[in-house]
Parts: structure tokens; C-alpha cells; sequence
């Protein structure tokens, strides 16, 4: 028993590759080989030198980096439950999220984007953020690219910004801020619908427990963001619904409310069109699920539609 836990710890070595037992078994897809070697207590954290999607062998590799990497969503469900570190970069500074997002592993990213609300430090989501968008655009262009992966991809993005808005203080750093407007301004020029038609802003503004989103919306920097980098603040969707006639329908609770007010405060100072009817001729108060929304929408009455300057957004 002693002498094969010590193998558990131990490196396998095989030409360009150092690696634990561990760390090959999660490349390699090995669930129950996981499961034994983390039962005998090996080191979740060792690092080696693999090869993951590619010929070059990469250092200081954890065994949950390679088993995002090469796709292995099991595993690495398995290592997230042993409480393996989600933020463990190797030597190329790349975290799981980033080796996901590289090859556009879109049920890791999900995962994984989940559990970047317990860190700290949203630098590599925003690098992670410009690989996804990178691929979204790559995909968007190819023909017969399956609506359902693009959606997948849609929220993601949408996870991202949340998680992001959440770290920076955007208003503070002007070059920060721009170069993410930036990516936002690539992604609204693809015009990205969800199957109901609805664009980035819509699902910013409105609550939804689809696609397994962590940070739930309505989320007001990230809304704030969508709208700096030039969203149309009326979108509509298929059923001709625009934001604020989504908006109106979540029903807050607690703390929440504060958050309606200054998402619909920020959708009408825009521009939103309290006018605007759907295909079922319903305008945005026809929809107020809640009195709190009918106050708001009643008080500012036709003042929608304002010409408003837009560098108010900046102030997040």
C-alpha cells in the first residue's frame, strides 16, 4: 500500500513527457484511473511536462489545465470536486479556462466561467474573452456552423462580461474600458441571436436560468457596457420585443430591486422607446410584471427616446 501511494506521486517519463500518474490519466480521458489514484491521495496539484492538443510538450501542467484541454469534461469534474485549483496556470500563464477557450470547448467553458466568480483577478478572463471572440468570429463565417453551438458561444460571452464587470472598475482605467469595448463592438457587428432572437443586450437585462449562467442577470456594468459599445438600446427580437420590454417582466426580490431600478433607468436615459409595441401589441408597461416597474416606466412616461449623450455610460 505505501509503495503504490508513492508511485501515485512519482513522474513517468516518456520522451519530451515528465509527468505523475495522475496528470496522463486526466489527459488521456481515464476516469476510473482518476478516481483510484485520487484515492490513494495524489498530489492534485503536481505539475509536468505533457502534450495536450498539440506535438509541443508544455510545462508546469496541472492535472485539471490538461484535462480541460483536451476536452475531458468528466475528469475534470472530478478534479473540481477534489477541490483542484481552477485558477492554476501553467507555464505559458494559461489557465484551464484559457485551454478550453483555445479550442472552443463550449461545456468546459460553462463549467469553468462558473467558477471564476471565486477569484480575485479578471486579467485572464479578459484574455480568455478575446480567444472566444476570436472563435466566434471564425465560426460565425463558416457555412452551416450549427445555431445551437453559436448560442452556446452567445452566452458565454455573456458569462464573461458578467464575471469581468464584476472584478474592474472600469471608469478608473479608460484603456482598460476601450479595449473591451472593443471586443464587444466585434461581437455586436456579428448581430448574435439566441433562438428567441434575442441579442446581447436582451439577455443582459433580463433574468434566465437557461444555459447554466452563474452571474444572473440582469446585470447593470454589463448592460451599461453593451450600450457604450453602440448596442441599439431598441433590438427587438422575433417576437419584436426590445430590451426594456424584457427588462419589465423580472420580478425582483430584496436587494434585487435597487438593481431593476438602475437597469431600466439606464435603458430609458439611452433611448429605450417606451412607445415601441411588440407583434402582440403590448408596449413595455403592457408587460410590468411588478408595480416597481409600472412606477418607473409611469414617472418617466414618454421621456423614452431621449437624445442622450452616450459617454454617460462610462460612469459605471
Amino acid at each position: 500500500m505505501v509503495e503504490f501511494t508513492k508511485g501515485c506521486q512519482g513522474e513517468t517519463k516518456d520522451g519530451d513527457e515528465n509527468a505523475t500518474p495522475l496528470i496522463i490519466a486526466s489527459r488521456n480521458g481515464n476516469l476510473n484511473s482518476v478516481k483510484i489514484l485520487l484515492s490513494y491521495e495524489a498530489d492534485i496539484e503536481a505539475r509536468g511536462i505533457v502534450k495536450a492538443n498539440t506535438d509541443e510538450a508544455i510545462e508546469d501542467c496541472s492535472p485539471l489545465w490538461v484535462a480541460a484541454a483536451t476536452g475531458h469534461l468528466n475528469v475534470m469534474k472530478l478534479l473540481i470536486d477534489h477541490n483542484a485549483d481552477v485558477d492554476g496556470r501553467n507555464a505559458t500563464n494559461s489557465t484551464p479556462l484559457r485551454a478550453a477557450a483555445y479550442d472552443g470547448r463550449l461545456e468546459i467553458l460553462f463549467i469553468l466561467t462558473a467558477l471564476e466568480h471565486r477569484c480575485s483577478n479578471g486579467n485572464h478572463i479578459k484574455a480568455v474573452f478575446e480567444k472566444l471572440t476570436e472563435k466566434l468570429e471564425r465560426r460565425k463565417l463558416q457555412e452551416g456552423q450549427e445555431d445551437e453551438e453559436i448560442e452556446k458561444m452567445l452566452y458565454c460571452i455573456l458569462s464573461l462580461l458578467m464575471i469581468y464587470t464584476k472584478f474592474e472598475v472600469l471608469e478608473d482605467n479608460e484603456d482598460e474600458m476601450e479595449e473591451m469595448i472593443k471586443y464587444v463592438q466585434r461581437i455586436l457587428r456579428l448581430d448574435i441571436r439566441n433562438h428567441e432572437g434575442n441579442a446581447l443586450l436582451h439577455l443582459a437585462v433580463v433574468d434566465t436560468n437557461t444555459m447554466g449562467i452563474v452571474c444572473k442577470p440582469p446585470c447593470v456594468n454589463t448592460t451599461k457596457l453593451i450600450l457604450h459599445a453602440g448596442c441599439d438600446v431598441n433590438v427587438v427580437n422575433i417576437e419584436g420585443e426590445t430590451p426594456l420590454h424584457l427588462a419589465v417582466t423580472f420580478m425582483p426580490g430584496g436587494k434585487q430591486e435597487e438593481t431593476l431600478k438602475q437597469t431600466l433607468e439606464i435603458l430609458l436615459d439611452i433611448g429605450a422607446d417606451t412607445k415601441l409595441v411588440n407583434n402582440k401589441g403590448q408596449t413595455p408597461l403592457d408587460c410590468c410584471e411588478s408595480d416597481v416597474t409600472r412606477r418607473i416606466l409611469s414617472e418617466r412616461g414618454g421621456l423614452g427616446a431621449m437624445n442622450v449623450d452616450t459617454r454617460t455610460v462610462r460612469k459605471f
